[in-house]
């Protein structure tokens, strides 16, 4: 494999350079460019998208977006700053159309019946497994509490603990200024 003397000059060229090139249809130039950003892009991508497969997908999506826009690209900004605005944006594009896909998040008929006034915040039901096991535990709790003798039940047994408000607890059980 040998290494040819076009590409041993676009190793050191400026991108300023590769760029013209590039525009005026050397693929190799532009190819130089992808060897030089692609880890960049790729490592931004992956930062946003956590995922190994889309970030590289989001990366070559990204180049070829450049590569077709290259015509317009006027170089106020650098071509590092132009290709990490078109990988952003792009994979910015990928990640709100996969939350709006995959969640639904604005689907009116979820919308349909909610009251303007509705609380926004969810009521916080248990799941049906985790309510069968708190009632079950609240069901021992009680009788583990009806066992115990009335001299040694603890202050909460008490009436009020149990929604019986004419029922009180014995004296002994209050606090020293309830006395």
């Amino acid at each position: 494999m040998s290494i040819s003397p076009s590409s041993l000059n676009d190793v050191d060229a400026a991108d300023s350079d590769l760029v013209r090139r590039a525009q005026a249809g050397d693929a190799r130039a532009f190819d130089s460019l992808v060897t030089r950003y692609r880890g960049k892009v790729y490592g931004m991508c992956y930062h946003l998208v956590q995922n190994e497969q889309d970030a590289w997908d989001l990366a070559q999506e990204a180049f070829i977006k450049a590569w077709r826009a290259l015509p317009s690209f006027k170089g106020d900004a650098s071509f590092y700053t132009w290709i990490y605005r078109i990988a952003h944006n792009s994979t910015y594009d990928w990640l709100r159309k996969r939350k709006i896909e995959g969640a639904g998040e604005f689907d009116d008929e979820r919308q349909a019946g909610v009251a303007a006034g509705a609380e926004t915040v969810p009521k916080g039901e248990h799941r049906p497994d985790e309510a069968l096991k708190n009632r079950e535990l609240g069901t021992r709790i009680q009788q583990a509490i009806d066992q115990l003798s009335r001299t040694t039940a603890p202050p909460f047994s008490s009436g009020r603990w149990r929604g019986s408000a004419t029922r009180r607890s014995p004296r002994s059980w209050r606090a020293p200024w309830e006395r």
